[in-house]
């Protein structure tokens, strides 16, 4: 069991299949309007759960979600394999970009066949902060982020977010980002980053 400043470090398998099925779960709760389909859908997903919870230790992942580049913990509600809120966003570096990608099903839409503007958000401060940390730099948290909306950004539709540092001035941060969705920018980003004044005091 783990206290509110205590997270686990990394995903099992076993954990990773849970939260897949999890969203399974929410997926066809948001995609299905008939009970005897959603019922027949959610007996599925129980059976799986039940079988797999027999033996938690023997279950295995396919394509295990890589673990977090930047935070230790397993938890993040954006890109965690655990945490079956998140839309898994693995991210990678290109030089000193930081780049996520994400396909977004139907329970993160806001109007009819968008993203929700918040999951956006989400998002940005998802691969903002991975750039802010890129090359080794000290821990920081998010202090501002300001959003424009360009277009609709589409739902089950793979996309792109970048994410840098625009300059930076002692323990500040400033940071840009963009997400893309088949070349067209829809929504943009800048905010600020700062680092505690002592490393140790990161996460307290």
């Amino acid at each position: 069991m783990t206290t509110d400043t205590e997270y686990p470090l990394t995903t099992t398998p076993y954990a990773e299949h849970t939260a897949r099925l999890t969203r399974e779960l929410t997926a066809a709760l948001t995609t299905l309007d008939d009970d005897a389909a959603l019922a027949g859908r959610v007996r599925e997903v129980a059976a799986e759960l039940a079988r797999t919870s027999a033996a938690p230790q023997d279950v295995t992942v396919d394509d295990p979600f890589p673990q977090s580049v930047y935070v230790s913990t397993g938890i993040n509600p954006i890109a965690s394999a655990r945490n079956p809120i998140a839309p898994p966003m693995p991210i990678r570096y290109e030089g000193d970009i930081a780049v996520g990608e994400a396909s977004l099903p139907l329970q993160y839409q806001g109007p009819p066949n968008r993203v929700h503007g918040g999951i956006i958000a989400a998002c940005f401060d998802r691969v903002a902060g991975a750039a802010a940390h890129v090359n080794g730099r000290r821990p920081s948290y998010t202090r501002e982020l300001t959003i424009t909306y360009d277009a609709a950004t589409p739902l089950n539709t793979p996309l792109v977010f970048r994410g840098w540092i625009d300059r930076e001035e002692g323990r500040k941060r400033f940071m840009a980002a963009e997400v893309s969705a088949g070349g067209q920018i829809t929504a943009r980003a800048h905010g600020l980053w700062i680092a505690p004044r002592d490393p140790a005091d990161f996460g307290k």
